[in-house]
């Protein structure tokens, strides 16, 4: 049982948020980064559309990622220049206090490597909980060294929002303004803190109660997760076809 399953018991729960939100605020007193190794992307050079996948605070290594990967080949098979990347950011997730420090290391590292790509079209990035903050840096760093900047597409699942506790920047201002289109699949209802709220800058999905949740054994925090990948289908991967002007910044779809 992983400490996130463990934490979600009805014993467990309403200490486990209390230790979480005390944890969380540590980047208020050691925000510094830690000396990371930032491996690349390693995208080929012909690259137009990628793909790119980022897990959440103690997640490196969950089998559901290399599934959504897989949806992600499999859907996009036969169309050329394009690349999927699982990316592991595990030494920089799982430190408390330090993740969202860490995490503008492997945005701006990674953003770098993708400004060195001249014929990428499209960028898709995708991330749980933590991860929305590699992908919330990567957009903006990669926007301002790109010197001819591809389509941005974001998708949030049950994003982690604080930074620090005195910031005053939580996910609803945050999140999803760097993008061309950005969208985040919310749960409500479970207890990780500052995970329940939805996105001002992204087109929200509420799937706290949607009926395809009674077949899942996992915790409410995992649930987006698992019903991105349950939904993954040719119209959520064609890229570029998703629009603002059809699915507007701040509302809010509820899922049955």
């Amino acid at each position: 049982m992983s400490f996130m399953e463990y934490a979600a018991r009805p014993v467990w729960s309403g200490l486990f948020a209390l230790c979480f939100t005390i944890c969380s605020g540590c980047a208020a007193i050691d925000s510094s980064a830690d000396d990371i190794v930032v491996a690349p992307l390693d995208l080929p050079s012909e690259t137009q559309v990628a793909v790119l996948l980022f897990h959440g605070r103690d997640r490196g290594g969950d089998p559901i990622w290399n599934d959504i990967a897989e949806r992600f080949e499999s859907l996009l098979a036969g169309q050329p220049g394009r690349s999927v990347v699982n990316f592991d950011w595990s030494a920089g997730s799982d430190v408390p206090g330090r993740t969202a420090a860490n995490a503008t290391i492997y945005g701006g590292r990674l953003a770098e490597e993708l400004a060195e790509l001249d014929s990428l079209t499209h960028i898709h990035m995708v991330a749980h909980s933590a991860g929305s903050y590699v992908i919330n840096d990567l957009c903006r760093f990669y926007r301002q060294q790109a010197s001819n900047t591809a389509h941005i597409e974001l998708t949030f699942l049950d994003p982690f929002g604080n930074v620090a506790v005195n910031s005053g920047d939580g996910a609803s201002r945050r999140y999803g303004s760097c993008a061309d289109y950005a969208a985040a699949y919310v749960n409500s209802d479970d207890r990780v803190p500052t995970t329940n709220s939805f996105l001002n800058d992204a087109y929200n999905f509420d799937v706290t109660n949607s009926l395809l949740r009674r077949e899942f054994g996992g915790t409410g925090h995992d649930w987006p997760v698992q019903y991105f990948l349950s939904t993954l289908s040719l119209d959520l991967v064609d890229p570029g076809t998703r629009r603002h002007d059809e699915s507007p910044r701040g509302e809010v779809y509820i899922v049955e």
